[in-house]
């Protein structure tokens, strides 16, 4: 839902039992993701964000199976940011 933080968004993927948190934190702060919008991250070591992805995650309706993986959720999310950009 818009609005939702990166914690309430990890909070609710396991809540729905997909996942676990310390698979989210660690896609979003490790994995590695090509989308053009994530360019000025590469090497940033701001501390404004709490998370890497704070902001990117992009707010919609979205279908998982329970056994997707953290990667696949984020990476679907960020795919909807670029096609909604």
């Amino acid at each position: 839902p818009e609005g939702f933080t990166t914690d309430d968004v990890i909070e609710l993927f396991v809540s729905k039992g997909i996942g676990t948190k310390e698979g989210f934190v660690d896609a979003i702060q490790n994995a590695e993701l090509n989308y053009w919008f994530l360019k000025p991250l590469e090497g940033n070591t701001s501390e404004e964000r709490f998370y890497r992805l704070d902001g990117y995650l992009y707010p919609d309706t979205y279908y998982f199976y329970s056994d997707s993986s953290a990667y696949a959720v984020i990476d679907k999310m960020l795919a909807n940011s670029e096609e909604n950009s």
